[in-house]
């Protein structure tokens, strides 16, 4: 029996209140999209096989050792991965690799799935529930933040037009903050309380109802107000509100050339923009972009995913 996980990726589109100024820290604000993704393939083996890029070997074993441990399960099976999120540029790799994984082989030795209890065991979604609620169920999903130590919950989970063509941008730059670098910035951030109330009333009423209207003008507005506001509050750390170079260029040229929505996913270096008119032009523009910095690069043309992983047994 051979087990395929399909997971999605998700952009990161803003925290509401990294500061937990008004007693509920955090408060993340994602999007589940289809493209890039990892294809995970787990099935029995007489032994531990791990069939991965290097770059994802570490995880894949810490997985597996945590989830045999925590399941009672033997390590006799062979993962592979034949499809790739790429890691810290803002897509959210750790957490879809992780659950894949985990979901793969608990699947392969004939055990149920339970995506916030291996989640949890996992170490997953103790700041931002996005990558947890994406594998889960996909769509457009806000997390209630944390409280009292308690892991966020999704307060709203929406399907997403899919009609609308996102652009992502992925500038082959500095990477991202990884979670270890990103553990101290989070625990100093201070906090404005009238931006933190401003991303509040954006998020609830315009960038909500575009999505449930499908108003994609007024979605794209509060989003890159949303981007603003957010990258203000982190300027200290990546150097201006968004990443300084390649990326607030991108994001420049984008909004210049009519993409709405435009911003910079978690840490960077991805750069995303929406329309639902032709995205050739988005494209184009993102190429002469990275061309005049001289810096190679991925351009992916996508939409949102409104589910979950896809767990096929063969």
């Amino acid at each position: 029996m051979k087990v395929i996980v399909r997971t999605p990726s998700r952009l990161h589109l803003g925290i509401i209140d990294p500061t937990g100024l008004h007693g509920r820290r955090y408060g993340s604000i994602g999007l589940t999209i289809n493209e890039p993704y990892f294809e995970i393939e787990a099935e029995p083996s007489d032994n531990l096989e791990i069939s991965c890029n290097k770059q994802y070997y570490n995880s894949v074993l810490e997985t597996l050792n945590t989830i045999s441990n925590r399941y009672g399960v033997s390590r006799n099976v062979h993962i592979k991965i034949s499809r790739e999120i790429p890691m810290h540029v803002g897509l959210g790799s750790t957490t879809q690799l992780k659950l894949g994984v985990a979901t793969a082989y608990l699947v392969s030795k004939g055990l149920s799935i339970n995506v916030e209890k291996i989640s949890e065991t996992l170490g997953r979604g103790s700041i931002s529930g996005i990558g947890t609620y994406a594998f889960a169920h996909g769509g457009f999903i806000v997390d209630g933040g944390v409280k009292a130590g308690k892991p966020p919950k999704p307060i709203v989970s929406l399907s997403f037009p899919e009609e609308w063509r996102i652009i992502i941008v992925i500038p082959n730059v500095e990477k991202g903050y990884d979670e270890e670098a990103e553990k101290p910035i989070m625990m100093e951030v201070k906090g404005d309380s009238s931006l933190i109330m401003e991303i509040a009333y954006l998020t609830l009423m315009k960038l909500i109802p575009g999505i449930v209207n499908k108003d994609i003008v007024e979605f794209g507005e509060a989003l890159s107000n949303i981007q603003v506001l957010v990258g203000k509050t982190f300027s200290k750390y990546q150097g201006g509100v968004f990443r300084s170079g390649v990326v607030d260029s991108l994001v420049k040229k984008l909004r210049e050339i009519g993409g709405l929505g435009v911003g910079q996913s978690s840490w960077g270096p991805t750069v995303y923009a929406f329309t639902d008119k032709d995205i050739g032009s988005l494209c184009r523009v993102a190429f002469k972009c990275l061309s005049d910095y001289g810096v190679d690069g991925s351009i992916i043309v996508t939409n949102a995913r409104n589910r979950g992983a896809d767990i096929r047994v063969i």
